[in-house]
């Protein structure tokens, strides 16, 4: 946690840290349970009412993923998830090459962007698997960077690293950064349009995994009955949470600050994330791996910006600090050795 925000607030991001752990193991078991995509044959409860246009989705049909057949319009779409995926771990295994030849193989760990952007991979991965983890597991990125760096447990960690994840526009001075940067954008930009088009298929893959889990049952706060309405109810209370806590983050720094810090963007995507998985909604799991570039390209979140303004900040102090005796001493100046005998006895 930040040592450097109040105790509040401490308890709070050590609050959300538990949060999105036992969110996320209600959603793991919740989805990925036996039948928990598989439609029963004798009548059941309502199916939640889920889906683009309040589609009621009653059956599910699979859509697996073949790379080697992109003839059809549905199977090139669900073909997107695994593609996306095999990107994203080309862009971790790059990430961890270039950090380890530039500032260390330790320093990967402790910059909050590289943790949130391997979880959206992990999340991707798993997800070209048919097995749903939800994005709140990159809400656990930031403390656990802070943690790296804290508690020195690798102790070739830079001190100068920031903890709000600020970007090294260094890193991307190359053509080739540039472009592989651009070729991740319209990847990650592929899912989320597939995110969109994927109910309209009835091929439920991907970003709509989650959507075709049937027989789970609406919020009823007044139901606590059975296995299903509990871990509907609990994960309703704390997908809350998160939004109160991008609230709060705002709220601590504002919106310039907020814009600055990565780390806070980051976890933006992640409650729009939770979100969409909590109104039935197709999620665009790769959405927090379009943050980077999108910052970049805004000039925001930089480390080096960051650097330049407190040093412009200190010397116009250290400026006003020296400005002040000399202009005292300008004034005794102008004013000793004229005038009248009672000014030079004032000087």
């Amino acid at each position: 946690m930040n040592p450097t925000a109040s105790f509040p607030m401490q308890l709070w991001e050590f609050f959300m840290l538990v949060v999105a752990i036992v969110y996320s193991i209600i959603v793991m078991y919740e989805y990925n349970r036996s039948g928990a995509h598989t439609p029963s044959t004798t009548p059941g409860p309502a199916v939640m009412n889920i889906g683009y246009g309040g589609r009621r989705l009653d059956l599910a049909n699979p859509c697996e993923t073949d790379l080697n057949d992109w003839s059809s319009y549905v199977q090139s779409w669900v073909n997107i998830t695994a593609l996306c995926a095999a990107v994203l771990v080309i862009d971790t295994i790059k990430q961890i090459f270039e950090t380890a030849c530039r500032r260390g193989f330790c320093n990967y760990f402790a910059q909050p962007d590289n943790l949130f952007n391997l979880a959206t991979t992990v999340v991707q991965v798993f997800s070209a698997l048919r097995i749903q983890i939800p994005n709140s597991i990159g809400h656990m990125s930031k403390r656990l960077s802070k943690i790296v760096k804290y508690l020195n447990v690798l102790p070739c960690i830079g001190a100068e690293l920031d903890d709000t994840g600020e970007l090294e526009i260094d890193d991307y001075n190359s053509w080739l950064d540039s472009a592989w940067e651009v070729f991740v954008v319209i990847v990650t930009l592929a899912e989320g349009v597939q995110a969109i088009v994927m109910p309209y298929t009835d091929c439920y893959a991907g970003p709509t995994l989650a959507v075709s889990s049937v027989g789970k049952p609406p919020v009823d706060f007044s139901d606590w009955s059975t296995e299903n309405t509990v871990l509907v109810n609990i994960s309703a209370i704390l997908s809350v949470s998160f939004v109160l806590n991008v609230l709060l983050e705002y709220r601590e720094v504002g919106c310039r600050g907020f814009w600055n810090d990565v780390s806070k963007v980051q976890m933006l995507a992640i409650t729009a994330q939770v979100e969409a998985m909590q109104l039935g909604l197709p999620i665009p799991t790769a959405l927090g791996r379009l943050i980077r570039p999108l910052l970049l390209s805004c000039g925001l979140g930089l480390k080096t910006k960051k650097a330049y303004e407190e040093l412009v900040e200190a010397s116009s102090e250290a400026t006003m600090t020296k400005v002040a005796p000399l202009e005292s001493d300008a004034r005794q100046t102008q004013c000793c050795g004229k005038g009248s005998l009672l000014t030079q006895i004032q000087c």
